[in-house]
């Protein structure tokens, strides 16, 4: 299945029961957007890739709000034309 779909994987194993997990990198991309808050949960044994630091993702920016609510708005708009 390729990396990717192998660390997704490992991160939904050791993640936890109403947390949204991410690897190091992932959370990099998140935090460049200015969209996300995430918490970093440190470094955790992930089997087959061995020690990696992950985060939490924790809320979404006031940004990231806004930036949703002008998606949804335009999505209404083209959906009653």
């Amino acid at each position: 299945f390729g990396d990717s779909v192998n660390t997704a994987s490992r991160m939904e194993s050791t993640g936890q029961a109403g947390q949204i997990q991410c690897s190091g990198p992932t959370a990099d991309d998140l935090r460049a957007s200015g969209l996300y808050v995430l918490e970093e949960r440190g470094p955790v044994d992930v089997k087959g890739k061995g020690c990696m630091t992950t985060c939490w993702l924790v809320a979404g920016t006031e940004a990231n709000i806004f930036a949703s609510a002008g998606f949804l708005d335009g999505a209404l708009a083209r959906a009653r034309e």
